[in-house]
């Protein structure tokens, strides 16, 4: 029998072919992959230069214009906000130009994929607004192709957006004047913001946040807030249950934020070693603890004082610290005490008072992180504290005395804040002469 052979020349060029083809999907992959992640690199850079470069503008303009968190208004319709947002998307344009994308302010157009938006927008918390105006950049762009046409037929474009948020300048504490961090609940004197003995509190421009605890003990005594936001906790005791608060407390399931006040300068070139003598300070850091005492009168120049274990104003006279310009008083350990029948006049800095740094607009008394001592004021009649006290890990202690009604213009941020005694007490709160944080702007792509 005779057999019949087929021929198998050709299968090799069709496996040489296959091969080719293959070789070029992975030569697409790997020359036009790299220049596809390449070009989406640049792209993003692009996208968040030119975000971030939108929010700077509205945080310059609301610098210079007086814009706060405090008088905050914000639409389309805004006058401030129409003003601003012009500019910001100049800004924002021309850097994404200057980075080799041309974008626009027109979403809706047939580009669309290459704009900016600005919006404003919030968020409700308890006893807070949290307010914010976003801006994102979209950019569209095509990658040129190697190899990867010989096996995709369509263009490698990519999207890329990231959206920059900035918050208006805001008071640490967001307008209330007293702020209890501890986020426990009531026990005994304990926890939170605590109110006892006899004592009438009323609270203008400002109300009353605990994390955690409110306790109000004594026989009689009101807490009153006018003219402010309300007062909000968590858990709340009245002893007895005669005791007042005005308006009545609400309570809620959310902390207010510790945005957590930077530490001063300690090591600032205008600071110096000092050692307290005689009754006038100096600006600097005091080593050991400082003791002003006898019936002597006493002046703080203006500065910032560091002080590495503790303060004491046992003095029956007066202790200035107002003398044109303002103290910022950091604690790093130890306490701030003040006894006798001293009558206590310390302001912080302004923000135009001259030769500021390394002293803080607003921020009068700083507990440093971590130290946990107390700030114990009290004082006669004349008695009078200006700006934010600030004990994030520590207790910040009110006292009055019968006869002796003192009116502070100060806020009180505290691990606790306690006020006690058998006087009345004005605390004004105004949040000019506070500690405010500058505009704050994150990237959220």
């Amino acid at each position: 029998m005779r057999r019949t052979y087929q021929s198998e020349s050709g299968q090799a060029l069709v496996l040489i072919v296959l091969g080719i083809v293959g070789m070029l999907g992975f030569a697409a992959l790997a020359i036009d992959g790299g220049r596809i992640y390449t070009d989406r690199r640049n792209m993003q850079n692009a996208s968040d230069t030119s975000s971030l470069t939108g929010a700077g503008s509205f945080a310059s303009y609301m610098t210079q214009n007086g814009i706060y968190w405090k008088n905050w208004s914000c639409s389309d319709t805004t006058s401030w906000f129409v003003s601003a947002k012009a500019q910001a998307y100049s800004d924002a344009i021309n850097r994404a130009a200057s980075n080799g994308y041309a974008v626009d302010a027109d979403i809706s157009d047939p580009d669309g994929a290459n704009g900016i938006t600005i919006t404003c927008g919030s968020e409700s918390h308890t006893g807070f607004t949290d307010y914010y105006i976003d801006v994102t950049t979209y950019i569209t762009a095509d990658t040129p192709s190697s190899l990867a046409q010989f096996v995709f037929g369509g263009p490698l474009r990519q999207t890329v957006d990231s959206t920059a948020r900035i918050r208006p300048q805001t008071a640490v504490g967001f307008g209330h004047a007293i702020v209890a961090l501890n986020p426990a609940d009531c026990n005994l004197e304990q926890n939170g913001v605590i109110f006892n003995g006899n004592v009438d509190v009323t609270l203008n421009g400002g109300g009353v946040f605990s994390n955690g605890c409110l306790r109000v003990d004594g026989s009689s005594g009101t807490i009153e807030v006018v003219d402010g936001t309300n007062t909000w906790i968590s858990d709340l005791v009245l002893n007895p249950p005669s005791a007042s608060v005005s308006p009545p407390p609400i309570q809620g399931d959310e902390s207010i934020p510790d945005l957590q006040i930077p530490a001063p300068d300690c090591d600032h070139p205008s600071m110096f070693d000092r050692t307290a003598s005689g009754t006038t300070l100096s600006p600097g850091r005091y080593q050991n603890e400082v003791v002003l005492a006898g019936n002597f009168d006493y002046v703080l120049q203006p500065g910032l004082y560091c002080f590495y274990d503790g303060v004491r104003f046992n003095t029956n006279q007066t202790v200035t610290g107002t003398v044109s310009g303002g103290v910022t008083l950091y604690i790093l350990n130890g306490n701030f005490n003040v006894g006798g029948n001293a009558t206590i006049n310390l302001r912080a800095p302004l923000a135009d008072d001259p030769g500021i740094p390394p002293a803080i607009p607003g921020l009068l008394i700083y507990l440093a992180d971590g130290n946990t001592g107390t700030v114990n004021m009290q004082g006669t009649t004349g008695t009078n504290y200006t700006g934010t006290v600030y004990a994030p890990d520590g207790t910040i202690n009110v006292a009055g005395t019968p006869g002796l009604n003192p009116t502070l213009t100060t806020q009180l941020i505290g691990w606790k804040v306690k006020i006690d005694g058998d006087s009345f007490i004005n605390l004004n709160y105004d949040e000019a002469l506070v500690y405010q944080f500058p505009p704050r702007l994150d990237l959220q792509e």
